[in-house]
């Protein structure tokens, strides 16, 4: 059974040549220059390889005792990685972990290569939801939160500011000008 299998088939459509005349060509070619690995055959457009149990232990050994595990260390830049942004408006949810989790890794690794790097977890904006949601509660006044609120709660509190957003003219434009407000810190808003 091979350790390796490499499968010729979308190469052998790009050459027009059957997956097995492709298969042995690469095996020949490749035979003379391994080293650490044994080539078994070449059949049914596969080239199947085998790994020398002593070779791959040396080379597993060599990666253990080496603190970068085989990474070469880049030219050192600096790197600003911006992630996350999820939408403070809305109500949270799993889904938002992702882009997190996929943005701390990529900062992991570039910081393991050895560049500065500039982590920018930007948590939302100060852009139309806020202008919505700071209208809506004008629109309602003060008195319609007189009890404690959850996040369902504002989560809904969402959902009809954004419902009027959609179909009163008046009111998205009043929102849009209160964001202007917020971004200039007016101290009203």
């Amino acid at each position: 059974m091979a350790d390796i299998a490499i499968p010729c088939h979308s190469l052998s459509r790009i050459l027009k040549k059957s997956p097995v005349d492709v298969s042995e060509q690469i095996s020949e070619a490749i035979a003379p220059q391994l080293k650490g690995l044994a080539l078994i055959s070449s059949m049914n457009g596969f080239v199947n390889l085998k790994a020398h149990p002593e070779w791959l232990a040396n080379k597993t050994m060599d990666l253990l005792d080496d603190k970068m595990i085989g990474v070469k260390k880049d030219e050192p830049r600096r790197i600003v990685v911006d992630y996350s942004a999820p939408n403070v408006a809305k109500e949270m949810h799993v889904g938002h972990l992702r882009s997190t989790v996929i943005g701390d890794a990529i900062v992991r690794m570039l910081i393991f290569k050895g560049h500065e790097v500039i982590r920018e977890n930007h948590i939302g904006d100060w852009g139309t939801p806020f202008g919505m949601l700071i209208e809506h509660l004008i629109d309602l006044g003060e008195d319609s939160f007189t009890t404690k609120k959850g996040i369902s709660d504002f989560d809904q509190f969402y959902k009809e500011a954004r419902v009027k957003f959609d179909q009163n003219d008046v009111f998205a434009e009043r929102a849009r000008s209160r964001v202007v407000l917020l971004q200039g810190e007016d101290s009203d808003t």
